[in-house]
């Protein structure tokens, strides 16, 4: 009851911020948006319309945060990926003109090079979670896999700081996501461009087929409900860290020392390598579309992953 409560309040102050938006008044559309992200902060159409009455209000800084999150969250809206070429515009006509006035060579180079350095590290990632794994063998005869091994952020922090991952690529070329996000909708009608940065969101294929066949769909869902319930720890334990020295781990070292305690975990609990159950996630692609028990945990741990990320405003 108190859930249908919450969600007819979301769609309240949404449809009070239509009518303002309608009638010109873009603070009080805002406003009200606002509200509706207080109850539900990923709420894409709240993000929407806030997005666009701040842009209509000379905020265009604050609506493209608000625009790309919307974006990322629902990539197939066209009205707010519109919007955000809008927003980001009139951000750079604000600043003085497009970000490092990359040419189509550099930003092809560029990705090529993020790409690299990100399969480099998840191949490291992976080989100090196997090392570590054949450190806390299964206990022979045990009739139950074990619960999930999950190591502490700091503990996981410090066996990645020290098996030499390659630099952060965007701190190297001096952006920040948002850079990036301005320079791919610049380039996004180019072919090229656009395979080069899916290279960053979907990695290419690292695990043995014939393996990968044998993980049956109903285990890929334990395995994501694993992940889900130790990513919930993951996020747990680093908020209870001082906010000083969340701030001082990069978005990069977050996001490398969540992966190591998640392979960790699910490497430990199933037996499987997890770049097999990366390929065999894409050889159910029919029955995980049609399972909203998957859809549900693979939301569910983006949004952990996010909340990561982003916690206490990650540099």
């Amino acid at each position: 009851m108190e859930a249908e409560l919450k969600s007819e309040q979301v769609r309240v102050y949404v449809n009070i911020a239509v009518c303002h938006k309608k009638s010109g008044r873009h603070i009080a559309a805002a406003d009200t948006a606002t509200a509706a992200l207080a109850l539900e902060p990923e709420h894409v159409k709240a993000l929407f319309l806030r997005g666009g009455a701040r842009l209509a209000s000379r905020s265009p800084t604050e609506a493209v945060q608000d625009l790309m999150l919307a974006v990322s969250l629902d990539p197939d809206n066209a009205g707010a990926r519109a919007e955000l070429k809008r927003a980001l515009a009139c951000k750079r006509a604000e600043a003085g003109g497009p970000h490092g006035g990359l040419g189509r060579a550099q930003v092809i180079e560029k990705l090529t090079e993020m790409v690299r350095r990100q399969s480099e590290v998840q191949q490291k990632i992976s080989a100090l979670a196997r090392e570590m794994a054949e450190e806390q063998p299964r206990p022979a005869g045990a009739a139950e896999p074990p619960g999930p091994a999950v190591l502490g952020f700091l503990d996981a922090h410090a066996r990645v700081m020290a098996c030499g991952l390659p630099k952060d690529a965007l701190q190297d070329y001096g952006f920040d996501d948002e850079a990036l996000q301005e320079i791919l909708l610049e380039f996004e009608d180019d072919t090229e461009v656009m395979a080069c940065s899916q290279q960053l969101v979907h990695v290419p294929d690292r695990g043995d087929p014939a393996r990968a066949e044998l993980i049956k769909f109903k285990t890929i869902v334990e395995i994501h409900k694993c992940m889900m319930e130790v990513m919930r720890e993951v996020l747990g334990d680093f908020q209870k860290l001082p906010e000083d020295q969340q701030l001082a781990f990069s978005r990069r070292e977050r996001e490398a020392s969540a992966e190591l305690i998640v392979t960790l975990a699910v490497e430990t609990r199933f037996d499987v390598l997890c770049e097999d159950v990366e390929l065999a996630v894409i050889l159910h692609e029919d029955r995980r579309a049609g399972s909203p028990e998957f859809l549900q945990c693979n939301e569910e741990i983006s949004g952990l992953m996010r909340a990561l990320a982003g916690s206490a405003e990650a540099t």
